[in-house]
């Protein structure tokens, strides 16, 4: 069983809008909404392919009970937290001439102390089950949680046994990593934010990224958006290509991404394999209008279109 947590879940929206345009005014007709957050995005993903799942987070008011109704809608078995502030909202607007999304991300919800000791109960709890093998704490942080609630989580599941993924913004991120995750999986700008990098630079990544696996003794997992990826562990350094696809959406293309990390490893592929599954996973969901979705009939496809090599 995988165990992924989303602290700040939201209803995303995405509008195909042909020459936005600040200051226009625009009839909408090309909508997509969908349940998100970056932990549900990859519960999704893993629930489609039929691994066993457990979601968790803070749920309030109105939003958060059509999350809660459309996780139940799915079967995809939860055990939110409920508070007392209303849920966000995710827009992101597509340019479909120009193909850039522009993103409004609502900070969240206020979360009271009492709310976040009975949700760290309610974790205690899921991490004790026995069919629990992983753990992914994905996403960002609703506000007046303190900035320790990753390490925290990190280091009960890991005293639980637990082998955990962690895919999260500076500072939450930096916290989790001095409980030593299995994994990291920041994008490009999370990283240069992680490293204190003002400007990207291939050759300073890889020493930075060195430098936190002989520190942390994590893995990483580095996504490059259509620049692909790189992964980095104590033995090996590889770098991912693809060739370049006509995206619909980028938006829980990472998170599905962790969803093909987590099956190949769980299928005892080797790490080029484990990672040609990952990517073709994050390509997948370019491909779809609805956040944290695959198709599983294009991912062989896709698999065909990735190159992997060691740096």
């Amino acid at each position: 069983m995988i165990l992924t947590v989303t602290l700040n879940p939201a209803i995303d929206r995405s509008y195909g809008i042909d020459h936005f345009k600040s200051g226009d005014r625009y009839r909408i007709f090309d909508v997509t909404e969908s349940i998100g957050g970056k932990g549900i995005n990859v519960g999704k993903v893993l629930h489609q392919l039929g691994h066993q799942v457990i979601t968790t987070g803070f749920y309030g008011g109105y939003n958060g009970q059509r999350i809660i109704s459309y996780l139940e809608q799915e079967n995809l078995p939860n055990r939110f937290i409920k508070i007392e502030s209303e849920s966000r909202n995710f827009c992101v607007i597509n340019d479909i001439a120009t193909n850039k999304e522009t993103i409004l991300n609502e900070a969240g919800p206020k979360i009271s102390k009492d709310e976040i000791e009975h949700f760290l109960s309610v974790y205690k709890e899921l991490i004790a089950n026995k069919e629990c093998k992983w753990v992914v704490i994905a996403g960002s942080v609703p506000q007046d949680v303190p900035e320790s609630i990753y390490f925290d989580m990190v280091s009960l599941a890991k005293a639980a046994g637990k082998q955990v993924v962690v895919d999260g913004k500076p500072p939450y991120i930096n916290n989790a990593l001095v409980a030593k995750p299995h994994l990291i999986k920041p994008n490009k700008r999370e990283f240069m934010d992680l490293c204190s990098m003002k400007e990207w630079n291939l050759d300073k990544a890889l020493e930075m990224g060195a430098y936190l696996i002989n520190r942390y003794q994590v893995k990483i997992l580095l996504s490059l958006g259509d620049q692909g990826a790189i992964y980095m562990d104590q033995d090996v350094t590889l770098r991912v290509e693809f060739d370049s696809i006509k995206v619909v959406n980028t938006i829980g293309s990472g998170d599905a991404m962790v969803a093909g990390y987590l099956t190949g490893v769980m299928e005892g592929l080797d790490i080029k394999q484990v990672l040609r599954k990952a990517t073709s996973f994050s390509l997948s969901n370019a491909l779809q209008k609805e956040i944290g979705c695959i198709n599983e009939l294009q991912i062989k496809q896709l698999e065909k279109q990735i190159r992997i090599h060691k740096l």
